[in-house]
Order: C-alpha cells, then structure tokens, then sequence
C-alpha cells in the first residue's frame, strides 16, 4: 500500500521548480513570514460579500421567472441568473484555491492535483460564460436602441445561444488538465510553463476578458450616445424609450445615463488589471510581487460583488424588458393601425 502511494506521488505531484508559477503565491513562499492574516481575512470578507449579493440578484431573478416567464426569458432576466450563478461559482472555486495554499495541512496529499485541476478550470469557465453573458445584455440593449422591432417581435429565449457559450468555454478552457496540478510541500497548486500552455493562457485572457470587455463598452457607450441624441417622431420608438418634454427630467435621465456607464467601466477596470498580470507571469516566473499579486486578485474578487449589485440595481431596474409589455399596449390602443416609418437602421 505505501509503495503504490509512493507511485501515486510520483505521477501525480510535482516539485516546485522555475518552468512553474504559483497560482496563489503566498508569503512563505518569499521566505519573509508566515501567511498574513490579514490578507486572508480581507479576501474572505470580500469572498462573502460577494456570494451574499449574488445569492440577492439569483433570487430576484428565480422571482421573476415565476412571476413574468416571458420578460425573464426573453429579457435580461435569464443573462442576469445565468451571470450571477456563474460569479457565485467562480470566487467559491477561487476562494478553495486560496485555501490549499494557505492552508495545505488540510487537504489530502493524493487528491491534490485533482482539485488544482478541477478548481481553476471550473473557475476559469464560470469566468468565462459570466462575461459574455454580460456581452448578451448589453446586446439586448442595444438592440432596443438600434433594432426596437427586431427586440419586440423577433427575439425568442436565448438557448441556443447560451448552451453555445458554454461549450466554448469548456472547450478553451480543457488545457488546463495538462497544465495545472499540484505540488509537494508548501506551494499548492501551479501552473506548469511550457511554449504550449503560455500560448493558450494568452489566448483563454484575451477570449474571456478583454474581447468581451472591449464589446460591452461598445455597445454600452453606442446606446447611450443613442439615446443622449435620439430622435422622437417613431412612434414605435417612443415605445421603448417614452420620450419626457421635460427638460428637467432629461438632464436627470441623461446623469443616470452617465452614471450608468461610469458604473460599467469601473467593473471592468476591476478585472483588466488581474487579466493583465496573469497574461504577464508566465514570462516572468515567480518573481512576484505579492503587494501587486493581492491588489490585482482583491480587485478581480471584488468585481463579483460590484457586478451583482449593480446589475441588480441599474440593469435590471432600468433594462428595456418591460417594451414587449409596452407593444401591446401600444397595439391594444389602437396605435398599431396608424402609418409609422420604422428605420432601419439606427433611429439616432
């Protein structure tokens, strides 16, 4: 038995060396001092924080679906449960990862490599379908600005759609088997370095965070230059946006506006910068600094509880679900009968 478990180590464990990075370095690493608790309790609070905000917005949403089946599944209901289920998932396999570095005692040696490989895939998935889940909001939003009759009458549940996306993101994220595992001693779980792995942990960054990043701060900044311009003889258009002659009232829609997109860019700063030192460190090695490893990690973190409250808040409050119900309004009205020139293209 202690021969085969001695195989077992051999196969499955690695020693740390320079063709590896640490996915969580820690202080005992650097030799300065044993782990501070202070970070630990910092990330666990911000850990809690987050799945308490987006248990918060699973809810709403679980409400909603029972309540209006037809705004949640064809608005940005099923996005918004769909993204917070996935943030949820992601800083719960993040914050596990933490743990077996931190705390190495209390994880069984032989399932080391199994867990190092399981949590970062899964945390890299959930990461990944988060945001282009995000992307399908901001989409739908913009459909509504661009595309009124098109949102109204065309848009059916996104199924497709999303079982798509997760398999894409299964699929680039796979690669992870063969690079992450589990290392003896003090260090955790490590990536291995090879020309390969660096090669598809460039490519996983740049599909999971700044292609989707750079979309929704298109789309997201083309709807609301939209609406800070847009015309109001459409009559379907005043459907989705009424259109108030108030003055007062438009410089109030037009600050919420920019608050709205000020809030977008803030939550994606939060992640760019971790983004940006994981596409790093596999060039560099692990000459990290911890100072800059916490920062960036803490802000990435932070993104699941920012994005939770305010897509609960802003999005979800202020999102076009509500035109489907306003076109049949329209239509029972009698409006529909009038001669209305919808454009095609953008009604700014």
């Amino acid at each position: 038995m202690a021969a085969e478990y001695e195989i077992f180590q051999k196969l499955e464990l690695t020693t740390m060396s320079s063709d590896s990075i640490i996915l969580w370095p820690s202080d005992e690493y650097t030799d300065t001092r044993s782990h501070n608790p202070i970070f630990i309790l910092f990330f666990t609070l911000i850990v809690c924080s987050g799945f308490i905000f987006n248990i918060f917005v699973i809810y709403r949403m679980i409400r909603l679906a029972f309540k209006d089946t037809d705004q949640f599944l064809n608005g940005t209901g099923i996005f918004l449960l769909c993204m917070a289920s996935c943030d949820m998932s992601s800083i719960i396999f993040s914050y596990f990862q933490m743990s077996i570095t931190y705390f190495p005692g209390y994880a069984e040696i032989q399932f080391l490599p199994f867990s190092c490989k399981t949590s970062e895939f899964l945390h890299r998935c959930f990461h990944t379908f988060s945001m282009y889940c995000w992307v399908y909001m901001s989409s739908l939003r913009y459909f509504a600005a661009f595309q009124p009759m098109f949102y109204t009458t065309s848009w059916q549940a996104p199924w497709t759609l999303l079982g798509s996306t997760a398999v894409c993101s299964t699929v680039l994220n796979l690669y992870l088997f063969t690079t992450v595992t589990g290392t003896e001693g003090k260090y955790g779980c490590v990536m291995q370095l090879e020309t390969t792995s660096k090669l598809y942990n460039t490519l996983d960054i740049i599909a999971s965070t700044f292609i989707p990043s750079i979309t929704i701060l298109a789309l997201d900044l083309q709807v609301f230059l939209c609406r800070s311009r847009r015309k109001t003889s459409d009559a379907y258009l005043q459907v989705v946006f009424p259109f108030e002659e108030d003055p007062e009232k438009m410089q109030k829609r037009l600050a919420t506006m920019r608050r709205f997109m000020a809030v977008t860019a803030i939550s994606i700063a939060f992640c760019i910068p971790d983004a940006l030192f994981r596409v790093l460190r596999p060039f560099f090695g692990n000459g990290d600094n911890l100072i800059l490893f916490y920062t960036c990690k803490a802000l990435y973190l932070a993104k699941f509880s920012f994005n939770a409250f305010y897509l609960s808040i802003f999005v979800f409050d202020r999102n076009p679900n509500a035109s489907r119900k306003n076109l049949r309004l329209f239509h029972e009205k009698g409006a529909v009968h009038c001669r209305v020139e919808v454009p095609r293209r953008s009604p700014c």
